[in-house]
């Protein structure tokens, strides 16, 4: 189970302007080390902090690719990366497949990006760190779609 103040927080890195703000905004809502977060993040999610935050903002970068006409090249920017090169490497390894390659379907629902995300990420995630993930899917993104 989550502490508190980390289901808080994750609830706050929630907003598209703190993850895209990245690792500063993280710590100035965390009101702790960094050094303390990151053993947070590990014990509790498995990941470190920036890894978290990559995982966020590729989930949009997937969505803003799948739903919209942004350019590639500005897609990375939105999303908080601020080296190209940087997005398309950690983009291409978390979704097999480069960002030029994201076919347009706007058929498709919004959240279905995420959901393509974060299945590709559970590789990353421990078994006993699995529960924890699943439960905040459900709970912030149920219409989701993913089946367990």
């Amino acid at each position: 189970m989550l502490p508190q103040w980390l289901s808080g927080l994750l609830e706050e890195m929630d907003e598209r302007e703190n993850f895209v703000a990245g690792l500063p905004r993280l710590l100035a809502l965390a009101h702790m080390s960094q050094e303390h977060l990151t053993r947070s993040f590990r014990r509790y999610l498995g990941v470190t902090p920036t890894a978290f935050i990559n995982a966020k903002r590729l989930g949009l970068a997937a969505e803003l690719l799948l739903t919209t006409e942004t350019p590639v090249i500005d897609v990375g920017g939105l999303c908080g990366f601020n080296s190209q090169s940087r997005f398309y490497r950690l983009f291409r390894r978390a979704l097999r497949l480069p960002a030029q390659g994201v076919p347009k379907d706007v058929s498709k629902p919004a959240g279905a990006a995420r959901s393509i995300l974060i299945i590709m990420f559970l590789p990353a995630f421990s078994s006993t760190k699995l529960t924890v993930l699943f439960h905040y899917i459900d709970v912030k993104m149920p219409a989701c779609g993913i089946e367990r």
